[in-house]
């Protein structure tokens, strides 16, 4: 499953860059986000078995950056916490 849907992912980037050319770039910025969504999705899949049912990016980095920490991953967390402007609480 998270190959497929890892393969998935990706795939969802293939419209988001024709978009790009057509100059359709909200539609590419949907795509693109649908594709980092599924991608953060296979990621939790992957190494805490966790299938989520959360949506929106910012809400997959911050379960991600919390299962990071609960795991003993505190230096990742924090920098994971970083990226996306988080206090890592």
């Amino acid at each position: 499953m998270v190959v497929t849907l890892k393969h998935r992912a990706l795939s969802m980037l293939r419209p988001a860059k024709l978009r790009i050319e057509w100059g359709d770039n909200d539609l590419a910025c949907f795509d693109a986000e649908q594709a980092v969504q599924l991608r953060l999705k296979t990621i939790l899949l992957k190494l805490f078995g966790e299938e989520t049912r959360v949506y929106g990016v910012l809400e997959h980095l911050s379960l991600l950056r919390r299962r990071l920490e609960d795991a003993g991953f505190k230096k990742e967390a924090e920098a994971l916490s970083g990226s996306f402007g988080g206090t890592g609480h």
